[in-house]
């Protein structure tokens, strides 16, 4: 009898921890060691039937599973298979979740906020036309003499192509892929032609109608602000 009670109790526990982490997620910090890679716009939708979904703002990269069992959470992909990396910890207080493990040696620790809507990230406004506004060099705006009627113009697209036209290399068209970085506001542009230097950019400041950039690389032009 006494088997049977703590069974209960146990059992009872498990459902009780499954529905305070079933839901939506962002991942407000990510601690490996004593660095904070953290992911931009993380998320996860944890369901109640025990599928997951998993994102980075409006892209999803991920969809399996998940289990937990005496407060581990174990993540499984589409195939079945668990994260190779193993389980996490869970612990929750009201709407933050914390799960933490070891990887390689070092300690793992991630921070949710349960949220209602999926996090928007840098590239989910980053797509389709935008046509330069302004150009500068440090302190200095050069459209006049880059760019005096302003023809630069890209279109961005879903499958990560991008195009430019009369661009600031003198290009009447140009095409390329871009790319975000996971962790950080940055966006690289790599030419198909295999010639050209490729481009990093830090994404400054964007939104549905503006997009500015700042070069990461050594250029005269230091700054571009798009808009629609």
């Amino acid at each position: 009898m006494k088997t049977l009670f703590l069974t209960l109790i146990t059992l009872l526990l498990g459902f009780q921890l499954q529905a305070q982490i079933t839901g939506l997620w962002e991942v407000t910090q990510v601690q490996v060691g004593d660095q904070t890679p953290t992911p931009t716009a993380k998320w996860f939708d944890l369901k109640e039937n025990g599928q997951m979904l998993s994102g980075n703002g409006g892209i999803i990269n991920q969809r399996g599973s998940w289990q937990i069992k005496n407060a581990q959470l174990t993540f499984y992909d589409l195939n079945g298979q668990a994260d190779p990396a193993g389980a996490f910890m869970v612990k929750t207080e009201e709407d933050q979740m914390t799960l933490e493990r070891e990887e390689e040696g070092m300690s793992v620790k991630v921070s949710l906020q349960r949220i209602e809507n999926i996090p928007m990230a840098s590239w989910d406004h980053l797509l389709g036309a935008w046509r330069i506004k302004e150009i500068w060099a440090g302190d200095e705006n050069i459209t006049a003499d880059k760019d005096p009627e302003k023809k630069f113009s890209m279109f961005i697209q879903w499958d990560n192509v991008f195009k430019t036209y009369n661009d600031l290399q003198g290009r009447p068209r140009h095409f390329g892929l871009w790319q975000i970085h996971g962790h950080r506001a940055e966006l690289r542009l790599q030419s198909f032609d295999g010639t050209t230097t490729n481009e990093l950019w830090r994404i400054v400041d964007m939104d549905q109608s503006r997009m500015v950039l700042e070069s990461m690389d050594e250029s005269e032009v230091t700054k571009l602000v798009f808009g629609r």
